[in-house]
């Protein structure tokens, strides 16, 4: 249990200095960058994430499969089989791209000199979760935190420095700081997991990894329409202008869950191990303390997100400040849905995730499309919260319900949900008075600690077993 909490320790080191990196420095952009090339580089890295998602296949989502089923021996090899795939994947995308180039261009509602570097720092950002997720999977945080806080502090800085000898259209030297490092970045992984594993490229690898990553390209690029989509319709009836400031709205109310994610790279390969391992009653009462742990982030963010949006950018982006409340109440339910999902990646029945989320994404376009006309960015922030809360409850009924056996019952975050939402509501009308909302923050802290010390007086005898 203490490599365990060591391990955590590294990967929040990690995930929070890379985060901080990107928040610290993003008060400096929305000041050197006009709103509307802000707005811009959003919509640019909107469609960088979506092209990630199936430029490779998204066949890094099966290596924690891989690692359980597969013999230790034969994990590298497999590795090595399924980044050769990525690699065949990702040429034919970008010779299919750059003959539809113009058509390209319009869909994207972006210049086309922007298509090609789209499609290169796309699969350089893929292949850096590939490689991260390799390490979580592999249990080594160190390779971890070294690689993930290398590319973003010179991604930045190199950014900042292209910014600055730019005249106009300042958003390219962004775009071009970080696909510079992540080049750099993809080149060692593909020394690392390609030219020093000696093996060939194995069929049965892609065989194996195929039906896990297809279901989930279309599960991620659904879940992306829930956090994506609102930016390119707010574009659409808003303009640039407003598309930035949800942007910034969006990733305040995504602080929280980078917290969560880094947690989430030492609970996955543990929940994993200890599910094959059929330890039922510990997972259950980690994943009570997990959960309170989580909520007290969440519940922070809530409480303090007019504060932290006047530090993130200059006053004319205030206007996003209820949105910001709304939005990490979604993302609270779209941490909540990866405890379901880790059980579905366990049973390697991933058939039913596309569903799920094809029918979430849906919801949240035309609810878009439906609120962001007449309620602005605030309809954007409710759809998310929606689609979200919906995507969820899918999940849950897919690991009870459909696949059946799924060892974390429903009252683990039920009272959490409650405290949420009761959270969002007490904050959103005391938005005025910040001496409220910090006695609010404080009461939560307190409860957390007392129930997280009363519950690990019944984790320790499973512990010491």
């Amino acid at each position: 249990m203490k490599k365990a909490f060591k391990s955590l320790a590294i990967y929040l080191i990690s995930t929070l200095t890379v985060k901080s990196i990107s928040i610290l420095t993003t008060p400096l952009f929305t000041r050197i960058l006009s709103l509307n090339e802000y707005g811009i580089l959003s919509i640019y890295q909107t469609w960088v994430n979506i092209f990630a998602v199936f430029i490779g296949l998204q066949l890094s989502g099966s290596i924690a499969s891989a690692r359980i089923h597969y013999k230790p021996n034969e994990f590298k090899s497999y590795i090595k089989s399924i980044l050769g795939l990525s690699s065949i994947t990702f040429i034919i995308i970008v010779v299919i791209s750059f003959v539809l180039l113009e058509h390209l261009s319009i869909i994207l509602l972006i210049e086309n000199t922007l298509v090609p570097l789209i499609l290169i720092q796309s699969f350089s950002v893929y292949i850096s979760i590939f490689y991260l997720t390799y390490c979580i999977q592999n249990k080594k945080p160190k390779s971890h935190l070294i690689y993930s806080v290398s590319i973003a502090s010179f991604s930045i800085l190199l950014s900042i420095i292209m910014v600055m000898m730019l005249e106009e259209n300042k958003y390219y030297g962004k775009i071009y700081g970080f696909m510079t490092v992540n080049i750099l970045g993809l080149i060692y992984v593909y020394y690392e997991l390609y030219y020093k594993i000696a093996s060939g490229i194995r069929l049965k690898d892609w065989l194996f990894a195929l039906p896990i990553s297809i279901p989930l390209i279309i599960h991620l690029l659904s879940n992306l329409v829930i956090g994506q989509s609102n930016r390119i319709i707010i574009t659409k009836y808003l303009g640039y202008e407003e598309a930035a400031i949800f942007s910034v709205a969006y990733m305040i109310g995504s602080f929280s869950l980078m917290v969560a994610e880094a947690t989430n790279n030492v609970w996955s390969p543990w929940y994993l191990d200890n599910t094959k391992k059929n330890n039922t009653q510990l997972i259950r009462n980690v994943s009570k303390q997990y959960v309170i742990a989580i909520t007290v982030i969440f519940g922070f963010i809530i409480l303090m997100s007019r504060e932290i949006l006047a530090i993130m950018a200059p006053a004319i982006y205030s206007t996003g400040g209820s949105s910001v409340v709304i939005i990490t109440v979604g993302i609270f339910f779209q941490y909540l849905y990866r405890f379901p999902l880790g059980y579905e990646v366990y049973t390697r029945n991933m058939k039913w995730i596309a569903l799920a989320t094809i029918i979430s994404a849906l919801l949240n376009y035309y609810l878009n499309i439906i609120l962001v006309q007449d309620y602005h960015i605030l309809g954007a922030a409710f759809s998310t919260l929606v689609s979200y809360i919906v995507l969820f409850l899918a999940h849950e009924i897919i690991a009870r319900r459909i696949i059946k056996g799924y060892n974390i019952p429903f009252y683990t975050y039920l009272p959490s949900i409650i405290t949420i939402t009761l959270i969002a509501t007490l904050s959103i009308y005391s938005q005025e008075y910040l001496f409220i909302r910090a006695i609010i923050f404080v009461t939560l802290l307190v409860s957390a600690v007392y129930i997280m010390m009363k519950s690990y007086y019944e984790i320790k005898p499973l512990l010491s077993r």
